[in-house]
């Protein structure tokens, strides 16, 4: 499924590196810590409407992925 491919393409170049992953937050960095939990320990789901979910006991994350670029189209 081409969908899935363009969003786990885009999920790697977000998420990932070869140093590792970082986040930055300011605070206390509560929910950057549960989104990073979530994000990595979560059972993930891959659909089309939306294009993700990923959930961890009572939480859950839906993700839409989408891009677009400064070209008019004709």
């Amino acid at each position: 499924m081409e969908r899935t491919n363009e969003l786990l393409t885009a999920i790697n170049k977000y998420f990932s590196s070869d140093e590792g992953t970082s986040i930055k937050y300011h605070g206390t960095g509560a929910v950057a810590k549960e989104f990073a939990d979530v994000f990595q320990f979560g059972e993930k789901f891959i659909g089309d409407a939306p294009d993700m979910f990923i959930r961890k006991n009572n939480v859950a994350f839906i993700i839409e992925h989408f891009e677009f670029d400064c070209y008019r189209a004709t």
